[in-house]
């Protein structure tokens, strides 16, 4: 970073932003630079979260912000770029097509339109995006007549992606069971009230609960 803050010249400072293996010293680089088109370039190229959110960012020009809202390989560029975008038929285009879902539903966020909205429950095949549009839709009947109108891959993308949220708060709410427990100082894993042995608990020492043999510390 200290040497990145004395490098001037810009074609430079946009290669630092593209290819530094620190995101810091990527995001700094593409902070000190001044030239549009190399802010384009780096967000067009910059892969993961390099310098391309940051450059896209400080990105003005409507038509550049669509291309790298459609291409930038950086989810976190392409949601940098499509938040700055005037032309909601592109944000609707991002919102049905882009091939990260968190992507599509911000971009679904930014839209009001309630007949676009309905299409993507309908038509998108993404479950969770469709999810996210079912849940800005007021009307019950409605939301019950996009479901029922889901074809079987859909139908089947769904309970899939339930199932998998299922597992995850079930997870998650396991995870917090056992800190309450730990916290209380019972056994996190079957609940019974823990006792220290005799003389203490040695440092770096592994203690297993007597009652149902999980580890406890």
């Amino acid at each position: 970073q200290a040497a990145c803050s004395r490098i001037m010249d810009q074609a430079t400072l946009a290669e630092v932003a593209i290819h530094a293996s620190w995101r810091r010293v990527a995001t700094q680089a593409a902070a000190q630079i001044d030239d549009s088109s190399l802010l384009v370039k780096i967000a067009l190229e910059a892969g993961a979260d390099k310098g391309g959110s940051v450059a896209a960012k400080r990105v003005d020009d409507q038509d550049a912000l669509a291309q790298i809202a459609r291409t930038a390989p950086s989810a976190y560029t392409r949601v940098a770029a499509m938040e700055k975008l005037d032309d909601m038929e592109i944000v609707a285009e991002i919102a049905y097509s882009d091939p990260d879902h968190d992507v599509s539903i911000k971009a679904l966020n930014r839209i009001a339109d309630q007949h676009i909205i309905v299409d993507i429950a309908r038509t998108v095949l993404d479950p969770y995006v469709r999810m996210a549009a079912l849940e800005k839709i007021d009307s019950p009947e409605l939301t019950r007549d996009i479901e029922a109108s889901w074809s079987q891959e859909q139908k089947s993308s769904t309970s899939y992606a339930n199932m998998l949220s299922d597992a995850v708060g079930q997870l998650v709410a396991e995870k917090e069971k056992a800190a309450k427990r730990a916290a209380e100082g019972r056994c996190p894993h079957c609940g019974v009230q823990l006792t220290a042995p005799r003389g203490g608990i040695a440092d770096g020492a592994v203690v297993y609960c007597s009652n149902c043999g999980g580890r406890v510390c």
